[in-house]
C-alpha cells in the first residue's frame, strides 16, 4: 500500500503542475495575429463615388478599392433612385464597411445621391451651375471628366476632360465626343444664382450643341457667401 501511494503522489503533481502552465503562459504570435485581425475587421463609417461599372469606390481620402456588396443592394437602390446618363458614371454613397487590404466590403448602404459641390469630397476644378433651366456641370481633371447634367430631363453629357485655355479674366473649357460638343467659359465676376440668394466668385457661360445656358460657377475650396 506504502508503495502504490508513493507512485499515485508524483503523478499528482506533474498533472497538477501541466495545468497550471498551461494556463499561465500565453503565445506571442496567437495575440499578435488576434490584434491585427481584429483592426481589419472593424466596420466603419465611409464616403465616396461608387462607379456601378467597375464595381469599385474611390474613397476621400483617395483611395480606390474594388468593392463586394455583401447587402447585394447598392446597385438596385442606384438603378431605382435615378438612372446614369452613362456606363461608367459614379454616385455619392455613405456606407458602413471593412477596408480590408484588397476589398471594400459593404455592410449597410447609409446614402446614395448625386454627386454636387456640396457632397463629393474628391478634388474638381469646378462646378457649375444654373436655374432658368435648372442645370449643372462637374469640370474635374482627377476623375477626367466635364459632365453636363440636366435634372429636369434626366440626362447626362458627358466629355472628357481636357486643359483649359487661361484668359486674361478668366479660362475656358472645350471638349467634345461622338456626338455633342461643349464650350464652357469662366469670368472671374460676382455672380448670383438668383434662387437660393448664394453668391459665387466666378459666372459661367456655357454653350452646349448650339444652345446657350448661363449660370455660376465654384472652385474646389472656395467659400460661398449667402445673402
Amino acid at each position: 500500500m506504502r508503495k502504490l501511494l508513493l507512485f499515485i503522489i508524483p503523478v499528482f503533481s506533474f498533472t497538477n503542475c501541466t495545468i497550471n502552465n498551461s494556463d499561465t503562459t500565453t503565445n506571442p504570435l496567437v495575440d499578435s495575429v488576434s490584434i491585427s485581425k481584429d483592426t481589419t475587421l472593424e466596420i466603419k463609417t465611409h464616403k465616396g463615388l461608387y462607379n456601378v461599372s467597375s464595381k469599385s469606390i474611390l474613397l476621400c481620402d483617395g483611395k480606390q478599392m474594388n468593392v463586394v456588396d455583401e447587402t447585394k443592394s447598392i446597385d438596385t437602390l442606384i438603378a431605382a433612385k435615378f438612372p446614369l446618363g452613362y456606363v461608367e458614371q459614379s454616385v455619392y454613397v455613405e456606407v458602413n464597411a471593412i477596408a480590408q487590404p484588397k476589398d471594400f466590403v459593404i455592410k449597410e448602404v447609409i446614402k446614395i445621391e448625386y454627386k454636387n459641390f456640396r457632397n463629393t469630397c474628391i478634388a474638381y476644378d469646378y462646378w457649375c451651375m444654373g436655374t432658368e433651366p435648372f442645370w449643372t456641370i462637374q469640370i474635374s481633371k482627377k476623375e477626367n471628366l466635364i459632365d453636363f447634367y440636366e435634372p429636369m430631363e434626366q440626362k447626362t453629357y458627358h466629355f472628357k476632360y481636357n486643359e483649359p485655355v487661361v484668359e486674361k479674366n478668366g479660362i475656358i473649357y472645350k471638349s467634345k465626343n461622338n456626338s455633342n460638343q461643349i464650350r464652357i467659359q469662366l469670368k472671374n465676376e460676382p455672380c448670383s444664382d438668383g434662387m437660393s440668394e448664394k453668391n459665387f466668385i466666378h459666372s459661367a457661360e456655357i454653350n452646349l450643341n448650339g444652345n446657350t445656358f448661363r449660370g455660376c460657377a465654384i472652385k474646389f475650396g472656395e467659400p460661398i457667401q449667402t445673402n
